[in-house]
């Protein structure tokens, strides 16, 4: 009985799953997403900061990203993701966190941003979707 009910459980979340990345990533919009990373307090780029782009649906039924793409902040603070496949609105949280907290202490930040594919920043011959100066700055850890 335990069996047929945890087979059961897992096809249908796997169903849900993949209905929902499928129809979300079957379009051919773009996001790119492009900023810099400095300290708050001095204002100097950091450099090896992790940052991770994830796409939500407009109407977020499970907590799980679409897609998840990850990048570093280079020698003078910038950073640029890029995904495609998208057709819907779409909710994206960029974070920036430092993955080795004794060389890098700074704080986590988010900055979250609504894709609605139209206005400022949609290149509608490209159908891709710029976000530019999505900058953070970063608070060290004490």
């Amino acid at each position: 009985m335990i069996l047929v009910l945890s087979a059961a459980s897992q096809i249908s979340c796997s169903l849900a799953l993949l209905n929902s990345d499928e129809a979300a990533l079957d379009g051919n919009c773009t996001v790119v997403i492009s900023g810099a990373v400095s300290d708050l307090e001095s204002n100097s780029p950091v450099t090896g900061i992790r940052i991770t782009f994830a796409a939500y649906p407009e109407n977020m039924l499970y907590p799980l990203p679409l897609i998840t793409k990850t990048a570093y902040s280079d020698s003078n603070g910038l950073y640029s993701v890029e995904a495609f496949g998208f057709s819907d609105v779409i909710t994206c949280k960029v974070t920036a966190e430092s993955v080795d907290h004794k060389a890098l202490p700074y704080e986590k930040s988010v900055n979250e941003i609504l894709i609605q594919w139209s206005g400022e920043g949609f290149d509608e011959e490209t159908m891709t979707f710029f976000v530019n100066n999505c900058n953070f700055q970063l608070k060290k850890t004490e």
